[in-house]
């Protein structure tokens, strides 16, 4: 008699499937639909958001500094305060910065009085263009080389004092000789845009 009721109730999800035109595995095919339409539309969207970041005003500033080297970073902005700076173990020290509505990015120079002096670039060399930012913590910290000189790359996280928003901030830091450059992106981490615009200008950066 149970082997009967398991036959029928089989039967009745055949003729059910045959009747509606339904394959037995359309819910599970439906949902790697929606999976596939789903990444899909976020692949639109990059590649929309990376054509409009393309299509910015990109330019390549070389930096104005006193020294022997220059930088160079290519941008879609200009830099719209300068500041100079007197130090004790820090000469020709001075920086410059553009302020976004979700951003804030500086280029800062100095040449140490003393060429013995060593910096490892950490997070603590780069305070001065975080304010306003706190539990800061460091993601990950890398070595490069540009033009022979080498490249600290640090990425961070952080809260904004005023509403706790997310932030993400990435720092790149190099040594020539007695001069060195500290490179400064701090955005929002919800502004996708900014987090191209960065990628795109810490990959340009050169001392010549």
């Amino acid at each position: 008699m149970k082997s009967k009721k398991c036959y029928c109730a089989v039967l009745f999800v055949i003729l059910l499937t045959l009747l509606t035109g339904c394959s037995l595995h359309d819910g599970y095919g439906k949902l790697l639909k929606d999976e596939d339409t789903h990444a899909i539309n976020q692949k639109d969207e990059s590649d929309e958001r990376t054509v409009e970041v393309n299509n910015l005003p990109w330019h390549t500033l070389i930096v104005p500094q006193d020294g022997k080297k220059k930088l160079s970073i290519d941008v879609p902005f200009d830099f719209e305060t300068h500041k100079k700076y007197e130090l004790s173990e820090i000469k020709n020290a001075d920086s410059y910065a553009h302020k976004g509505k979700t951003c804030v990015v500086t280029v800062s120079h100095g040449e140490f009085v003393h060429p013995e002096k060593k910096i490892d670039f950490s997070m603590d060399d780069f305070k001065t263009t975080v304010k306003g930012v706190k539990n800061r913590k460091l993601i990950k910290k890398t070595k490069n080389n540009v033009n022979g000189d080498e490249m600290t790359y640090l990425s961070c996280v952080g809260n904004t004092e005023k509403d706790d928003r997310l932030c993400q901030m990435e720092f790149v830091g190099i040594r020539h000789d007695n001069e060195f450059w500290l490179v400064s992106f701090v955005y929002l981490a919800s502004d996708g845009d900014m987090d191209l615009i960065t990628n795109r200008s810490i990959a340009s950066i050169k001392i010549q």
